[in-house]
């Protein structure tokens, strides 16, 4: 019972890091907080080009967002669980992203008269 447990607890912490990299990639979040930071941080000379970059890429977000809902829900923290989590993260976005882009490429191609 104890198995189950974790292993529910991974899954939704894989749950939970598709949904922060989704939201601070797509969404504009509550009041528009997630928006306004994206154009603040996409207009600056020095972290343009840098967020531009991460936000483009599923695997980098993805490892952010792995390593910090690690920090924020994990029980035993040190430095191998931070950087298994970040690729984690990667690896969970990455494919993510993947399938719903294959989903949604089988819709518009079934949708075709």
């Amino acid at each position: 019972k104890v198995r189950k447990t974790h292993a529910m607890i991974e899954f939704l912490l894989m749950l939970t890091i598709y949904t922060v990299s989704y939201a601070v990639r797509h969404l504009s979040g509550p009041f528009g907080i997630f928006d306004r930071a994206r154009r603040w941080l996409l207009a600056g000379k020095l972290t343009g080009v840098f967020t531009f970059e991460l936000l483009s890429c599923p695997w980098c977000v993805g490892f952010h967002c792995g390593y910090v809902t690690y920090l924020c829900f994990g029980n035993n923290i040190d430095i191998a669980s931070v950087v298994q989590w970040g690729l984690i993260g990667s690896v969970v976005v990455a494919a993510a992203d993947q399938l719903f882009e294959l989903i949604s490429t089988a819709i518009i191609f079934l949708n075709k008269p």
